[in-house]
């Protein structure tokens, strides 16, 4: 991973995404890192990464809803019980 100043990013642009091309670049104000550059791979690769990530927290939690005891029927009846709580307190 490559750094650079914001003010080197503003002289340097068209060389710098060259070098996102190959790696990420962090771009940093004041000695604090304030941004991340990515390539569209690198990028794609994220979101199919979080999409992934929270697919398996979904079917972990589901799993573990279940096992305690957790139907469908059960899950409606709560969601509604917050849907009707949520009206209640906007009114």
């Amino acid at each position: 991973m490559q750094y650079y100043s914001a003010s080197e990013l503003k002289n340097q642009l068209a060389a710098i995404i060259d070098v996102v091309q190959r790696e990420p670049v962090v771009v940093q104000k004041k000695g604090r890192n304030v941004a991340i550059i990515l390539s569209p791979t690198e990028y794609q690769n994220y979101q199919r990464y979080k999409r992934h990530a929270f697919v398996d927290f979904c079917q972990d939690i589901s799993e573990k809803a279940i096992h305690r005891g957790l139907t469908p029927e059960k899950l409606a009846q709560i969601l509604d019980e917050e849907d009707n709580e949520q009206r209640d307190n906007k009114r």
